[in-house]
């Protein structure tokens, strides 16, 4: 009985102090045509914000992988020139997410302010003179 005890009490210590159980996010990242086609985005910023933000860039197959996430609440982003897409995803321990990144065009705004002033541009003013010489003859 004493055995039995020992062991359980030694399982349970070994549970505690064991590595935290991780999951893992993977998926590529493409853009589709007004076709339904798919191409490839190799290269592109792979942000994972959450518990533990982590950083990576999709290969030259636009694949991507994060490894070892702890659990919880992450947001996605897939960055490239001109391009993003961006998802909610939550980590299990143990599970491995899919997580395709179909990404669009990003809408870049700017503000620009023009303001009048009631002063008057500076003017140069140049003087010219003719002479005519007129002879009769």
């Amino acid at each position: 009985m004493a055995l039995v005890l020992i062991a359980l009490l030694a399982s349970h210590c070994l549970s505690k102090s064991g590595p935290e159980a991780t999951g893992t996010v993977r998926g590529a990242v493409f853009t589709a045509d007004s076709y339904g086609g798919h191409s490839v985005l190799p290269y592109a910023t792979i942000r994972l914000e959450g518990p533990a933000p982590e950083e990576t860039q999709s290969d030259k197959q636009g694949a991507y992988i994060f490894e070892s996430v702890k659990p919880g609440p992450y947001v996605v982003t897939a960055t490239a020139p001109g391009l993003k897409a961006t998802t909610n995803v939550q980590v299990e321990p143990g599970s491995t997410l899919v997580v395709p990144l179909q990404v669009s065009l990003d809408v870049v705004t700017s503000t620009v302010t023009v303001k009048a002033s009631a002063d008057p541009a500076p003017s140069e003013t140049s003087a010219q003179s003719v002479t005519i010489i007129a002879s009769t003859g």
